[in-house]
């Protein structure tokens, strides 16, 4: 396998083992081979070269996305499409050309159409609503697939990049579809935060790539992109603007300083020797208690796999209604809202695992007003 950036030769460093291939929520009988759930291994490598932090495998997206589930859920979530949508739209669009690229729900092409912009041309593969405004053109596709002679003033996308396998291609294709001097925004997790923190949702099937500030300046610079604003959204995202120049950085080749590797290295290896003292800490803290996990998400799947599979788990939670009702993939855990608590007996002798990396504060907030008396077990208590 080689580097998703600059093609160096990747080792594999760390590994989660053989896990369910995503990390969604299904009907029961669904997504099966010979009768059993699909697997893969999740190993994270990090280039020598060019220091990104990657998958070593490449998930199969027919079994990764087999389920639309863009949802916006809690505050975090409305913040950041609020404060995205305000950073795509600080200056005046009259007549400006503008595409969406991975459109999902469409909720944030509907709030830029509230700030001023007439037209949105929008790229997603899996539209579930036709209930949208008139001025948003929607392509049922991918970004490859997207065969039209238009051209963009602006292109932008919200946590896509992270989960594309060709990144050079994507990022060639966007610069064909753009005018000179034209506009790529984006919007992706703060991996380096996210890592350094010890946020326990940092690895996923789904990411691909988990690019810092320094990756993303030099993919682009070496695909003919200047640098223009960086915004940091909390701890949670970064919002990164860049101009389209055609002029190559170093013939298009990514070459950066080996104290990226390094700094890189020991924050995946610090972030691995504290996933198994929290694994070891959760299993001691519920002993034999039955117990919730909130989550149905990659993060529950890891700790499920690994470390509470003799656990006495009850049920997963999860604020997502596309995942209520169904099978926490991999396991037989029915996914039920958190107000399933409300009237729960003999609650006080429960307890609830919430790992949720940046969300753990709002959810806890959300579980105390359901009901206040079930113990509530995190990882900022190990």
């Amino acid at each position: 396998m080689n580097c998703r950036y600059c093609d160096e030769r990747l080792e594999k460093k760390f590994s989660y083992g053989s896990v369910p291939m995503t990390p969604n929520a299904v009907q029961e009988g669904l997504l099966l081979k010979n009768g059993k759930p699909i697997e893969y291994e999740l190993a994270i490598s990090v280039c020598k070269k060019c220091g990104l932090i990657q998958q070593f495998n490449s998930p199969d997206p027919s079994v990764l996305y087999f389920i639309f589930k863009n949802e916006i859920v809690g505050d975090i979530w409305e913040k950041h499409y609020s404060e995205f949508s305000d950073f795509i739209a600080y200056q005046k669009f009259d007549g400006v050309k503008i595409l969406e690229v991975g459109g999902g729900d469409l909720s944030l092409a509907e709030r830029l159409l509230k700030k001023g912009i007439d037209k949105i041309e929008v790229i997603e593969k899996n539209i579930k609503t036709e209930n949208f405004s008139e001025g948003i053109n929607v392509f049922r596709g991918f970004l490859e697939e997207y065969n039209k002679s238009s051209k963009f003033d602006l292109v932008y996308s919200s946590h896509v990049l992270e989960h594309i396998d060709n990144i050079q291609k994507h990022i060639e294709k966007i610069s064909t579809l753009l005018t000179n001097n034209g506009r790529l925004i984006f919007s992706l997790p703060h991996f380096e935060k996210w890592i350094e923190d010890f946020a326990t949702n940092s690895f996923s099937q789904e990411h691909i790539t988990y690019p810092t500030i320094e990756n993303l300046s030099a993919i682009l610079r070496s695909k003919g992109f200047k640098i223009d604003r960086i915004y940091q959204f909390k701890d949670h995202s970064i919002f990164m603007d860049a101009v389209f120049t055609d002029e190559q950085n170093n013939n298009g080749k990514i070459e950066q300083e080996n104290k990226i590797y390094e700094k890189n290295l020991k924050l995946v290896a610090e972030f691995f020797e504290n996933f198994e003292k929290l694994g070891i800490y959760l299993r001691n803290s519920i002993g034999n208690s039955e117990t919730y996990v909130f989550g149905a998400n990659s993060g529950t799947q890891l700790l499920l796999k690994k470390y509470l599979k003799n656990s006495k788990i009850i049920g997963i939670l999860d604020n997502s209604s596309l995942k209520s009702g169904k099978l926490l993939y991999g396991f037989n855990y029915v996914v039920n809202k958190p107000e399933i608590l409300t009237d729960i007996e003999n609650i006080e002798e429960k307890k609830l695992i919430i790992c949720t990396g940046k969300y753990v504060q709002e959810i806890k907030k959300q579980i105390k007003k359901i009901n206040n008396k079930i113990q509530i077990i995190t990882n900022e208590n190990f």
